[in-house]
């Protein structure tokens, strides 16, 4: 539970503007409990209207356990539907695009040259290192790649750092299939896509990008090029768009990423079975 208001959010948000001026990131969640689309529209707009250059935009997840998802259980409060939350997202990417903030990945919205560089570490792959309570890390690269988890209880996390010198819980070498789907399934949900580079890269060449571009083009009968050059899936892979050195996912279906991202991660893994 975050036990902040309205009013303390916009005075910590004209403080940290004060403080670091225009490299300020506000995240705003969408669904919330009665919450309409005027109302969200407007929050958008008054973060703009501060100077703040870059956006995240998320929508309200219900986890089981919490208080919110016994109050919804309960009825004792709604949540806008599905439609009426897609609709929230669609209206806040044409407003955030009027006001020169630009979708780069999903739920993140930047003017140029203000994009976060932390998440595009995660998002391309790269290594990172996750030191609180429940942190996550990817360090290495190939087969020495490990996913560590840090103990979520502070108390046990203090108590292991203090004796130990880290509050690792987990940590797991993970094989060449699972660190490329991690890249298929971040990656796909930016705007650039997956550059071929950070696919060799990640997997030290061992599986080569332009191969499963070879196998895309052979399972998949895409439909031609576009004026770009990619190559347009069709099917369950209708708004993919790939060529020798990215893939990605046009513009037009971003915003149904999560779809087109399960089938290209199916086609991966026979892909895979296949090498």
């Amino acid at each position: 539970n975050r036990d902040h208001d309205a009013a303390t959010a916009k005075t910590t948000l004209a403080k940290c503007l004060d403080v670091f001026g225009e490299n300020v990131s506000v995240d705003l969640i969408f669904g919330a409990p009665s919450q309409s689309i005027s109302e969200w529209l407007g929050d958008l707009t008054f973060v703009i209207d501060q100077g703040v250059n870059h956006v995240s935009s998320y929508q309200l997840t219900v986890e089981r356990g919490t208080k919110l998802a016994r109050q919804v259980n309960s009825s004792q409060v709604s949540l806008p539907d599905s439609h009426q939350a897609a609709e929230m997202y669609l209206e806040a990417v044409q407003l955030l695009k009027s006001r020169g903030l630009e979708r780069y990945e999903i739920s993140n919205f930047g003017r140029i040259g203000y994009e976060c560089q932390h998440n595009i570490g995660y998002w391309s792959g790269g290594q990172y290192l996750g030191l609180g309570p429940g942190a996550h890390s990817r360090l290495g690269v190939g087969s020495d790649r490990r996913s560590l988890i840090n103990h979520p209880s502070p108390e046990i996390w203090h108590t292991q750092v203090t004796r130990k010198g880290h509050g690792t819980a987990k940590e797991v070498v993970l094989d060449l299939k699972t660190v490329l789907g991690e890249l298929i399934v971040t990656g796909l949900r930016r705007s650039e896509g997956i550059i071929s580079s950070d696919w060799d890269n990640l997997c030290q060449r061992k599986i080569l990008f332009v191969d499963f571009v070879k196998y895309l083009n052979n399972q998949t009968r895409p439909t031609g090029t576009n004026t770009a050059g990619f190559r347009m899936g069709q099917g369950q892979l209708e708004g993919l768009l790939w060529s020798d050195r990215q893939l990605k996912i046009s513009r037009h279906h971003l915003s149904i990423a999560d779809h087109i991202i399960l089938n290209v991660y199916s086609h991966f893994l026979d892909f895979v079975s296949q090498l």
